[in-house]
């Protein structure tokens, strides 16, 4: 600062001027510019608010209930739009069923707890007992003599494994054949359309009907009286679903068509291929999530690689 009198410049804080010790003069003050208030909103008739209670405060009070008005109106639409982007819904379930590619993927969208590596591991423990009761005392040992035949290996799992890839390589082959090089599938998802509760009944009575149906499999059949077996009916009594704990069904109507200048429509009827459809896929709220009525066993494919290489030990 600087001192009144004789100009000059003072230390902040001095009580007196060095020069001709006069008191200085404070500086002054910076102006600040005034901050627009906005008009306070009328409130809207359907809310009641308490009055503030009065105090020496009076205006600062009230900007605290609007304000904090304002943060819960905020507050409640980051919460609607975080539940429309995270939200499980039954189109996002149905999307992720048609775009699934491994088997733990398709499993995750259905009802109950499966695990199919347990599954396919204590299957192929019990595999020499179950082929024996369901084609005979030499069935184990033919399979195991065409795995090594045709896989070079008698390590079933690392047989598996092959069996899968080139099961994917031959089916990557036909769709290529018959679609061309490139093509892709395009897919087209319609609103969801809400299921009377009439008709989430009868989903639900079909769904369980399958999963009774695999149930009783396995009980009556000898083959299965081992931990496989017994792993197995404990998964599928898992996958019942009790109607009291479904909260809503919807079914989402798919549609698909190929996207190919290559099609060999030759190839395509030889392989019973088509280039466009359509199908439904009915998904059932339970509890807070959306499942699809499909069994999660539904997806397994390690019993069809032991009967496919069986029955090849035939040929």
């Amino acid at each position: 600062m600087f001192c009144k009198n004789c100009g000059t410049q003072v230390n902040d804080g001095a009580a007196f001027c060095p020069n001709c010790g006069q008191a200085p003069a404070p500086a002054e003050p910076t102006p600040v510019a005034a901050t627009p208030v906005a008009p306070t909103p009328a409130p809207a008739p359907a809310m009641n608010f308490s009055p503030a209670p009065e105090n020496n405060g009076g205006n600062k009070n009230m900007g605290i209930i609007v304000g904090g008005a304002v943060g819960v109106v905020a507050l409640i639409l980051v919460i609607v739009l975080l539940a429309n982007i995270f939200g499980s819904s039954s189109t996002k379930v149905t999307k992720k069923y048609v775009n699934a590619e491994t088997n733990d993927e398709y499993i995750s969208l259905c009802y109950g707890k499966y695990d199919d590596d347990k599954a396919r591991d204590l299957y192929f423990e019990n595999l020499e007992d179950i082929m024996k009761e369901e084609y005979g005392d030499d069935a184990y040992d033919d399979f195991m003599d065409q795995i090594e035949k045709d896989y070079d290996t008698d390590d079933i799992e690392k047989a598996y494994q092959a069996w899968l890839e080139e099961t994917e390589e031959e089916r990557d082959e036909d769709y290529n054949d018959a679609y061309g090089k490139g093509w892709k599938k395009k897919y087209e998802y319609k609103d969801p359309d809400d299921m009377k509760n009439s008709k989430v009944d009868d989903a639900v009575e079909d769904y369980n009907d399958s999963v009774d149906y695999y149930i009783d499999e396995y009980k009556d059949n000898d083959a299965y009286d081992n931990e496989f077996g017994d792993y197995m009916i404990e998964a599928l009594e898992s996958m019942e679903i009790d109607e009291d704990k479904v909260k809503k069904g919807e079914t989402v109507e798919v549609e698909w068509e190929v996207d190919s200048d290559d099609i060999d429509d030759d190839k395509m009827e030889e392989l019973y291929l088509e280039e466009d459809g359509e199908y439904e896929v009915t998904c059932l709220k339970i509890g807070g999530k959306w499942y699809i009525t499909r069994l999660a066993t539904d997806f397994s494919d390690f019993e069809w690689f032991v009967s496919d290489v069986y029955w090849n030990s035939f040929d």
